[in-house]
């Protein structure tokens, strides 16, 4: 006995919901087995669940654990203060960027690199490797796809995601790749390579035995022992080590609209300078960490910025120890190089003004000017001065346009004017006065077409079988082979 139409019809739309559920079910299984793939599990036990206590006991439990001394006090500031400086001078500024040697005599040295090692893996970071490789790797890529800090991904990814979750897959092998070449060049570093194979072990000595030893001795209760000297520390420095990051990158965000299209240029990244009140308010938390596009443009100066005014606790501590004979080097950039590089940097913010501003003529690539002939421009350039007054002129096989310059120009217009139509380029060049580089910088707007010669030019030469003057090959051993030098080619 068979069944019924609408019993198979009932069964036919069962049939399709059911795989319609299944359908949603598996896309957001997928999702979900694809975040927890993306999970650190290590760093959740560690960096995201000891910051979470820390916070709920403070809000809660404070009163409790507020019980002891004076001398309780001072050890916990001294544990906070050790452990700050062994992550922001220990490895950030010293393992990291190599800012500054220490002293050749061997008790001090083992024993102040022992004690970064020891205090600085109670804060959260790994070990010296795994610190030196994920920075490393955000300083050569800043703000690209393998930045494990890209601020591009989100604000909470950077703040605290990157600690929680994998990031970009090229970024993840970059890493992988870069602390593989770290561990190589640290392998015969005997406190660098000790501290790694023995990071966890260090971490529990750290946050759990230590505090359990100065509980015993100074009758404090161990789980207000544990609180102070470990969860607090560690959620406090690790937080501060943070933010410096977050404040320098993602502060642009609260900039205007022309001042974040500029930071997204090549010479200019996602980093920038607090401005002045704000430094001052924020310099203590960040523990003066927060002249950000200085340490990018010169990361292994000791110092966070050369300007005096500025709160930079971390070069008072440096210098104080270089004056103690525990660091025996400090490096500083030369002071001409700081002033070059601000210069380099208006000046390309300069030129990105110009060559985006409607009114101006945008400066062209050689590359993309119409190619003209000798017979070309002897003709239009004759014809365009007699019925239109322009006045083009030829300055090393490039044709330019001078008629806006010929009121302005600084040697009278007379020498313009014999000059339109001619090849000015000994003129040009010292045969009546050797111009500076400004003045090719002014000529680089003026650029409307480049000649080509029957013979090696510095464009190139004209071959009838591949289409004459639509042919166009740059010889680079053509620059040299004249006595005067050809600044514009070379600029181009």
């Amino acid at each position: 006995m068979g069944l019924s139409n609408s019993m198979l019809l009932d069964n036919v739309e069962n049939n399709f919901i059911i795989k319609q559920q299944q359908k949603v079910f598996k896309k957001y299984e997928s999702k979900f087995f694809h975040i927890l793939k993306k999970i650190k599990s290590i760093n959740l036990l560690i960096n995201i669940s000891i910051p979470i206590v820390t916070l709920l006991f403070l809000i809660f439990k404070l009163p409790a654990i507020m019980k002891f001394g004076k001398k309780f006090v001072f050890i916990v500031a001294i544990n906070y203060f050790a452990s700050l400086c062994s992550l922001f001078l220990g490895y950030h500024k010293y393992f990291t960027h190599r800012s500054f040697e220490l002293s050749n005599h061997f008790l001090i040295e083992k024993s102040t690199l022992f004690l970064i090692a020891f205090l600085g893996v109670g804060v959260g970071f790994g070990s010296i490797i795994d610190f030196r490789s994920y920075h490393l790797l955000h300083h050569h890529h800043l703000d690209t796809v393998t930045d494990p800090l890209n601020y591009e991904v989100g604000w909470l990814f950077h703040q605290w995601g990157h600690l929680l979750f994998k990031g970009r897959k090229k970024a993840e092998i970059e890493f992988v790749k870069n602390k593989g070449i770290n561990i190589k060049r640290c392998k015969n570093d005997l406190v660098v390579n000790w501290q790694h194979m023995r990071k966890y072990q260090l971490m529990a000595l750290n946050m759990l035995i230590l505090p359990l030893v100065i509980s015993y001795i100074m009758k404090v209760p161990k789980w207000n022992c544990i609180f102070w000297l470990s969860f607090l520390k560690f959620s406090l420095i690790q937080q501060q080590w943070l933010l410096t990051e977050t404040v320098g990158h993602i502060y642009p965000v609260f900039l205007n609209k022309d001042v974040l299209d500029k930071l997204k240029l090549p010479f200019v990244n996602s980093t920038i300078d607090l401005p002045l009140l704000l430094h001052y308010l924020l310099a203590l938390p960040l523990f003066g960490e927060t002249n950000h596009a200085f340490h990018h443009a010169f990361p292994n100066d000791y110092r966070q910025s050369y300007k005096w005014y500025y709160l930079d606790f971390q070069k008072w501590i440096i210098w104080s120890l270089h004056n103690l004979k525990i660091v025996s080097k400090t490096y500083k950039v030369n002071h001409n190089h700081i002033i070059k590089h601000s210069l380099e940097n208006e000046q390309k913010l300069v030129d990105y003004e110009l060559n985006n501003t409607s009114n101006l003529t945008k400066k062209v690539s050689l590359n993309d000017l119409p190619i003209w002939t000798i017979e070309q421009f002897t003709y239009r350039s004759q014809r365009l001065w007699k019925e239109k007054n322009i006045a083009l002129v030829l300055i090393e096989n490039i044709i330019h346009d001078v008629t806006s310059f010929i009121g302005g120009h600084p040697g009278g217009e007379q020498l313009i004017v014999s000059a339109i139509g001619k090849d000015a380029t000994e003129a040009f060049n010292g045969g009546v006065y050797f111009h500076s580089n400004a003045s090719r910088n002014l000529m680089s707007n003026m650029r409307i077409g480049v000649l080509l010669s029957e013979n090696n030019g510095v464009w190139g030469t004209k071959q009838k079988n591949e289409g004459g003057q639509e042919y166009r090959k740059r010889l680079e051993i053509v620059k040299l082979q004249n006595g005067k030098k050809f600044f514009a080619p070379l600029t181009a």
